[in-house]
């Protein structure tokens, strides 16, 4: 065309805008294309489910035992566990009452090491 005085930057400044625009076009349609969820695949028969939660040192068991009693009242077939760095006796009463596993670091040697793997004070 006639008002185009330089072909050059013309082609340069249609790159930058094609760029600019389809960019966002681009993420958009991959988070679109993202809210699509697979299909759920039959989870084979003799599958174990385990549903775990953590307790950080300085948090109050009651905090916890709000969790693990939704989690128990779920439906679908699964083990409970407790994630606990030093369990009390009242939280390992209240655990073996209600079924709940715990997974403790308590008295275990081989995880209270100076060196890594399983270095003392580190999750």
């Amino acid at each position: 065309p006639g008002h185009i005085d330089h072909v050059a930057p013309f082609v340069f400044a249609t790159i930058v805008l094609a760029w600019l625009t389809l960019m966002p076009m681009y993420f958009l349609l991959n988070v679109h294309a993202s809210r699509k969820s697979s299909k759920l695949h039959t989870i084979p028969k003799h599958s174990r489910v385990a549903m775990v939660v953590t307790k950080a040192p300085s948090e109050p068991f009651a905090v916890v035992q709000r969790t693990l009693e939704a989690m128990l009242a779920q439906d679908y077939p699964h083990d409970t566990w407790l994630a606990d760095e030093d369990p009390t006796e009242a939280t390992v009463r209240w655990c073996d009452a209600h079924g709940v596993l715990i997974s403790t670091r308590r008295g275990r040697e081989d995880y209270h090491r100076k060196t890594w793997p399983r270095r003392t004070r580190c999750k």
